[in-house]
């Protein structure tokens, strides 16, 4: 029935929605991204949606305890999380939410536009202290951080400051051969002669040809 179709199969038709959630375990949830991995803990909270798909007014509030969960890239586990959420109309305002990478404390706060539940848009204000940012294989950083974010998610401005504490960065080694230099090589004598570099010191100067 749906073949052929171009554009959106959601139809834009009111929504009434209404989420109690007890203590509802976030290991339980599907997961929508391999970015993350062995996400835990509970949320609890009351979440109502009215309007229509386009036109969306929320309500009510959620709240995170134990929370924790591993980002894949940088290869840091986040501990410890906790965050209270408001919804209001077009927005799911973060009040706090805080958690913590290797002992260092993380702290976010702001709001998420949800205006058009397909395209979200972010305003947030991120801060770190001491935090591990990176433990791959590139290396291990502890870093202090205040990052604002901002923009649709397909397109997110990113600003702030990152000041490295302590760690190590695994840099590539090139694969360059090194080569030992005739320090008798005719071409090379002119070049040493205009240079008044006197012959006892052309010799023994290069490791190499000792």
């Amino acid at each position: 029935a749906l073949a052929g179709h171009r554009g959106s199969r959601l139809l834009d038709g009111p929504l009434s929605v209404d989420a109690h959630m007890d203590s509802l375990p976030l290991a339980a949830l599907p997961s929508f991204t391999a970015a993350v991995q062995n996400v835990r803990g509970g949320v609890r909270g009351d979440i109502a949606v009215r309007g229509t798909f386009k036109d969306p007014v929320l309500t009510g509030f959620a709240k995170l305890t134990a929370g924790a969960v591993r980002v894949v890239e940088p290869g840091i586990t986040l501990t410890n999380g906790a965050a209270a959420l408001t919804f209001k109309d077009k927005q799911i305002v973060v009040d706090s939410l805080v958690a913590t990478s290797s002992g260092g404390p993380l702290r976010a706060s702001g709001t998420l536009d949800v205006s058009q539940f397909t395209r979200l848009g972010f305003d947030l204000q991120l801060q770190a202290t001491n935090a591990l940012m990176l433990n791959n294989k590139w290396g291990t950083l502890k870093a202090n951080a205040a990052i604002a974010v901002k923009g649709p998610y397909d397109a997110v401005h990113v600003t702030g400051k990152i000041a490295v504490q302590s760690g190590m960065i695994n840099a590539p080694e090139q694969t360059s051969a090194r080569r030992a230099t005739n320090l008798d090589d005719p071409t090379l004598v002119n070049v040493l002669d205009s240079l008044a570099v006197p012959l006892g010191d052309r010799r023994g100067s290069n490791p190499f040809l000792n």
